[in-house]
């Protein structure tokens, strides 16, 4: 199968999959906890996936590509506040570094404040989950 072949069909069934899980979540009944047990009794390798996706969707969501209205305003701001906790967590373990490589504090203040800068404005780089 060529390349644009395969693109072709993973962006259909990729369409197909997202109308499916429309499909399921637009329900009263929908059971979250039932998603979450079948989720965790795929193979690791297939949950290590899964999350890779889940992540490039939050970061897509806090992305200016990612257009709102009022229906799916709060997902934004919760995806942008994903990637804000995040970013600080790695800022505090950034300035441990510096401090550790004997930087003064306020050197260190200023270099993990760049690297989480550098997480805000570009998420998808910065998120490594290994292939495994």
């Amino acid at each position: 199968m060529e390349y644009n072949e395969y693109k072709e069909k993973m962006e259909k069934e990729s369409g197909k999959l997202i109308k499916d899980f429309s499909g399921l979540v637009n329900n009263y009944n929908f059971d979250t906890e039932s998603l979450i047990k079948a989720f965790s009794k795929e193979h690791r390798t297939l949950q290590q996936n899964m999350f890779r996706t889940i992540v490039e969707l939050i970061c897509f969501m806090a992305s200016d590509e990612y257009l709102t209205d009022g229906r799916n305003e709060y997902s934004k701001g919760m995806a942008k506040n994903f990637i804000a906790g995040y970013a600080e967590d790695q800022k505090q373990k950034e300035k441990g570094y510096y401090l550790r490589s004997r930087y003064s504090e306020e050197e260190a203040e200023q270099k993990a404040e760049e690297y989480r800068k550098q997480i805000i404005a570009e998420p998808k780089k910065h998120f490594r989950i290994p292939f495994v």
